[in-house]
């Protein structure tokens, strides 16, 4: 096979590769089940049964307790909905929305436990940023409470020492859900200030990725006025304190 491989000699492996994965489902870990949802979103492989099937099974696994999951099995698993449901029009193949919805809060709520934990055993911004982004790339809210609890786990020292990139995607995925999910964040105004602290704004304007800053700059926007829906009528942060972060 020629290397990089012509997309039909891709799908042909992809779909020998998805055979074999059926026959070792039930036998999988929540990591390899979470793995293979996303390797399926990157690699734009959304194969209906492989979807439906893993995701069902990993929905299952974590129905009898997440002491064997962990952050980044729940970031990866997320991250790969979002970008499947991207390559596929904004749905999921072979999951339909009200199964989606369920899932995706199952895993937000499996999320919200892991980062309340006073040590964040395990967990990273790099995983809170991701399962921010895919909840809102699905434009799904798992529910406010989870929410809530999932940004202030980005603001605890432990994790935001360690933020750079991450924190622009998390800041654009807060104010995409705002403005597309009725999310109005109720989390004290010290996480803000964190959030947005002189340090973290020097690395994301210094990262050298327009993106980062661009992304930013929209979130500031998005969260200091008035969102459409009625329910996120009040801002989330003041008009000066937005102009003096911009």
């Amino acid at each position: 096979m020629p290397w990089p491989p012509r997309s039909a000699d891709a799908k042909q492996l992809l779909d020998k590769l998805a055979g074999m994965w059926d026959t070792q489902l039930p036998d999988a870990e929540p990591r390899q089940l979470a793995n293979v949802l996303w390797a399926c979103g990157k690699l734009q492989y959304t194969n209906p049964q492989v979807l439906s099937s893993t995701l069902t099974e990993f929905q299952e696994q974590l129905q009898q307790g997440i002491q064997d999951v962990n952050s980044v099995d729940i970031a990866n698993a997320l991250h790969g909905l979002a970008s499947a449901a991207a390559a596929a029009r904004r749905e999921v193949p072979g999951v339909p929305a009200e199964e989606l919805t369920a899932a995706v809060c199952q895993l937000g709520e499996c999320m919200q436990v892991l980062v309340t934990r006073p040590w964040l055993e395990g967990v990273e911004p790099q995983h809170i940023s991701n399962v921010l982004w895919a909840c809102a790339k699905l434009r799904i809210n798992p529910g406010d409470a989870v929410l809530n609890s999932i940004l202030q786990a980005m603001s605890r020292p432990a994790l935001l020492e360690a933020v750079l990139q991450h924190l622009a995607n998390v800041m654009w995925a807060a104010s995409e859900l705002r403005q597309r999910c009725s999310w109005q964040p109720h989390v004290d105004q010290r996480v803000w200030q964190r959030l947005l602290g002189e340090q973290q704004l020097s690395s994301i304007s210094g990262s050298g990725m327009p993106q980062h800053v661009s992304n930013t700059l929209q979130a500031l926007a998005r969260l200091s006025l008035p969102a459409a829906n009625p329910t996120c009528a009040s801002s989330v942060i003041s008009l000066e304190y937005a102009q003096w972060c911009a």
